[in-house]
């Protein structure tokens, strides 16, 4: 292996590592949600306010963030990211003793992963072979789902026989090997000049962002509600974790190879984007009217497979449109995105209180089909901007 290889395939790893801990937090938190709840005494609604702000933080964090990573360098960032992340998981377990304290925790956990986001999307663009970078970014994608999985496996191996605590310590030491895992130099070989705004315009970008924000709002709701829907549904608890962790291995397997193939075309990633996104909303619409276990199963896959399939992809498109300010390019889509996420369960939630599952998964098939539309739009716009240059 060449030194050039080994480099980019140590960026692919360290980088995937550092966003899986710092997605991490948040699904903790609702993964051993039943036990904090009963220690520090607050309720369902409270803990959609938790998971909103730790998305709210990410967002509003992901634009400036993304410029400082294009001004220190993809490592100084990750490392700067890792330390936030490494603060709230500590702050969590060792320090948290009322429901303020995990609302403060949670912003500063959001607002790293924020920073993780573009950092690693920047340190991929310039460490890994273009040819292969639609694989990396598939795979570093992966990690959100990873996370998903990690928190689910987290709650009969440690919090079960440890305490609920005890799960964000293990993570908490993982994120001591992030400084010496990481390149040096990860994300800096480039011109020695500032970098301000974005490569392509920035209403296309926007509209993009926007679509990523409603297909967010949509997929966030199968980690979230998906037990709670299969019960509601009377699949069950335990035959609705089973579909959960299938579903989660899946959204991985789903990210890898949208990546793997993007490497095989010279274009058109947009599109494949707007139709996984279209293919979700059938998903969402089969799991709207499914009562028994396998019809459920099957509409959580391909929830899992399209609907929550995409981000990765749709990163890489962002980094091909922004390819000098990568990390302020891919911020602006991160920014969407976590809008999203921080909408989709207060208003899935909201919907399912008021009315119905039946409602609500209809309400993520809208988002999800109005997020393809968006794409389409804002592809069509660059189109067009390209065809007048």
């Amino acid at each position: 292996m060449t030194r050039a290889a080994d480099t980019g395939v140590r960026a692919l790893v360290s980088t995937t590592f550092t966003v899986v801990l710092a997605s991490l937090p948040v699904f903790l938190i609702g993964a051993t949600a039943v036990l904090i709840r009963a220690e520090l005494g607050f309720d369902e609604r409270a803990l959609g306010v938790l998971i909103a702000a730790f998305y709210l933080a990410s967002g509003v964090i992901s634009v400036p963030g993304g410029a400082i990573g294009d001004a220190i360098g993809a490592r100084r960032a990750l490392l700067l990211t890792t330390a936030g992340t490494a603060v709230a998981l500590v702050g969590v377990a060792a320090f948290a003793v009322s429901y303020w304290h995990l609302l403060v925790l949670m912003l500063v956990a959001g607002a790293s992963q924020g920073t993780a986001q573009p950092a690693s999307n920047l340190a991929l663009s310039r460490a890994v072979d273009p040819d292969r970078m639609g694989f990396a970014f598939g795979l570093k994608q992966a990690a959100i789902p990873a996370a998903t999985l990690i928190a689910g496996i987290s709650i009969p191996v440690i919090a079960l026989t440890l305490g609920w605590r005890a799960a964000f310590v293990l993570p908490a030491l993982a994120t001591l090997v992030v400084p010496f895992w990481l390149p040096q130099g990860l994300g800096t070989d480039r011109a020695k000049r500032p970098v301000t705004g974005t490569d392509s315009a920035r209403g296309p970008l926007v509209v993009l962002a926007v679509a990523a924000g409603c297909g967010s709002a949509a997929a966030i709701a199968l980690p979230s509600f998906l037990v709670e829907a299969a019960v509601a549904r009377g699949v069950g608890a335990g035959v609705g974790g089973v579909i959960l962790a299938v579903g989660s291995v899946v959204g991985i397997a789903s990210r890898v190879v949208a990546g793997w193939r993007a490497d095989q075309r010279e274009g058109g990633h947009l599109l494949v984007v707007a139709g996984m996104l279209a293919l979700g909303v059938v998903g969402y619409g089969i799991l709207a009217v499914a009562s028994h276990p396998v019809t459920f199963a099957v509409g959580a896959a391909l929830g899992y497979a399209a609907g929550w399939g995409w981000p990765g992809l749709f990163v890489y498109a962002f980094v091909r449109l922004n390819p000098v300010a990568t990390g302020a390019g891919t911020g602006i889509g991160q920014a969407g995105a976590m809008a999203g996420a921080m909408a989709g369960p207060i208003l899935f939630g909201s919907v399912v209180a008021g009315s119905s599952y039946l409602v609500a998964w209809s309400v993520a098939a809208g988002l999800g089909a109005l997020a393809a539309a968006l794409v389409l739009v804002g592809r069509g716009w660059l189109l067009r901007l390209r065809r007048v240059r």
